[in-house]
């Protein structure tokens, strides 16, 4: 038995796994693993009811969920959208953060590179200017992560992973309670590490004619740890903000303020663009670009759903298994700690059924370098429906 299951887990032939290479290698037969996220609360739900209460109201409400049920809060801050919207929310309420962090590589290499330019070019910006429109000091902390990259030490390091990817950062995020900065926040009590996960990923039935809901695990970034001693740790957990199976009307609301829009829009084609009921050719940008207003609006202002971005914002990366803000550790790290990533990725490569990536050729195959390109195909939860049938 192991906690944390609320940031999902998968289940193949009865059988519990919280990692996802492990998960694929336990599949025989054609069989697919079941993505379980939090059934046992959102079953229950009635996701076809609007909740009456106001977005952002809501929004409010579960940051003083959070509030109350720790004694610190820690927000992870990237500068995008989604959790810039939490921290606005707690910010805006007046409600206690005890520290926001930003982590990545935060200097250039010798070339110019540095890794995490949606932190130089928003999320510092936007902690200085909101420093000095609401007369505030947010505790906030640039945390370097290189030093963290030498525990690549042999390939089992991919069953410290989750999520849909094998980025390096997905598996150096388990040393994060080594962080000074952290660690010292953990040792005073029960803390909570809160990520922005996610918008809702809203998909159209045609079958049935009705909205539906997905969790897909690709969109958890594989951020929390699946396979280190600390994960039964009961002194700081993860938190989704968004996702949240303490108050799934906060996905409801935003669920059906997105269908309401796109149901008197009334545009087939683009609904079937955007909300295809197949995975394949989803296009991310796209959709953030119609749903990011819709559910955020108050902090991204003069964006209409389907126009471009008004922010900075980093696109997502062309890269599954070495994201964007991974390139300094690759270029710039030690060899044998590079090494040691690159066994790990063509150890999975070679150990799971090609069938469980993304691009294949038109054999089936996989080559190495497409699959740190392309990364696993992503697993979705069950539906949750939004009208009756």
């Amino acid at each position: 038995m192991f906690t944390r299951k609320h940031l999902g887990y998968y289940e193949v032939n009865g059988n519990i796994y919280r990692n996802k290479t492990m998960a694929l290698q336990a599949c025989r037969d054609g069989q697919d693993p079941h993505w379980n996220f939090n059934e046992d609360v959102f079953d229950k739900f009635d996701w076809t009811v609007e909740p009456t209460e106001d977005l952002y109201e809501i929004y409010k409400q579960r940051a003083i969920q959070l509030r109350e049920k720790y004694d610190y809060l820690v927000l992870y801050f990237s500068g995008g959208v989604d959790s810039t919207t939490v921290l606005r929310t707690f910010v805006d309420n007046n409600i206690r953060l005890d520290a926001v962090i930003a982590y990545g590589r935060h200097i250039h290499d010798e070339a110019g590179r540095r890794s995490n330019p949606e932190i130089a070019n928003a999320a510092i910006p936007y902690i200085q200017q909101l420093e000095r429109q609401l007369n505030i000091k947010v505790p906030f902390h640039l945390v370097d992560d290189m030093p963290l990259f030498k525990n690549y030490r042999d390939e089992s390091w991919v069953y410290s992973t989750n999520g849909g990817t094998l980025s390096p950062e997905t598996y150096i995020y388990n040393f994060h309670t080594q962080v000074p900065e952290i660690q010292e926040i953990l040792m005073k009590g029960r803390t909570a590490l809160i990520r922005g996960v996610d918008k809702p990923r809203l998909r159209y039935d045609n079958a049935s004619n009705r909205w539906m809901m997905q969790f897909l695990d690709k969109q958890t970034g594989g951020f929390h740890t699946s396979g280190l001693s600390d994960y039964n740790n009961t002194w700081y957990e993860v938190e989704y903000f968004f996702w949240a199976r303490d108050m799934p009307k906060l996905l409801a609301k935003q669920a059906h303020i997105i269908k309401n829009y796109f149901e008197k829009k009334n545009d087939i084609a683009l609904r079937n663009q955007l909300f295809a009921d197949a995975v394949e050719g989803f296009r991310h940008t796209e959709y953030y670009k119609w749903t990011d207003p819709l559910v955020y609006s108050k902090y991204i202002p003069y964006q209409l759903p389907g126009q471009s971005r008004t922010y900075f914002s980093l696109l997502k990366s062309t890269m599954i298994n070495a994201m964007d803000k991974d390139q300094i550790f690759l270029h710039t790290g030690e060899k044998e700690n590079i090494d040691v990533w690159k066994s790990g990725i063509r150890f999975v490569h070679d150990s799971i059924n090609h069938r469980f990536m993304d691009g294949k050729n038109s054999e089936g195959y996989v080559t190495l370098d497409s699959f740190i390109e392309n990364g696993f195909t992503g697993s979705w939860s069950k539906p949750y429906y939004l009208s009756k049938s």
